[in-house]
């Protein structure tokens, strides 16, 4: 509910058109809290990278774009100790950026 009316506090601020709106009401109608916590927290300016349950949902539900496979990592010159990565990479989605963006900044203006 946090984030639905702060969302909605946005929008009725005009900081947000109708349309943006609808289409973030939607994700977060879809997304559980635990990882719309998580995707707040997150650095979106850089690549981001996966691992972890709440952010493979986020992928999932829209919120992140796969951006590839995490390269091979070499611990040593031995073919038996190459070590593949599983970890993948991801880019923040726009409406992931807005949605952060609305989210840590200060919509509410106090009692009127």
């Amino acid at each position: 509910m946090d984030y639905l009316s702060k969302l909605f506090s946005a929008f009725i601020e005009e900081s947000i058109g109708y349309s943006e709106y609808l289409r973030l009401a939607g994700l977060i109608a879809n997304t559980p809290s635990t990882d719309l916590q998580a995707l707040c927290s997150l650095d979106l300016r850089g690549d981001i990278h996966l691992n972890e349950v709440e952010k493979e949902s986020l992928a999932q539900n829209g919120w992140l774009i796969y951006a590839g496979q995490e390269v091979l990592e070499f611990d040593s010159l031995s073919e038996n100790d190459l070590q593949k990565s599983d970890d993948q990479l991801y880019k923040a989605s726009k409406s992931a950026v807005s949605f952060v963006n609305l989210m840590r900044s200060k919509t509410d203006k106090g009692p009127i």
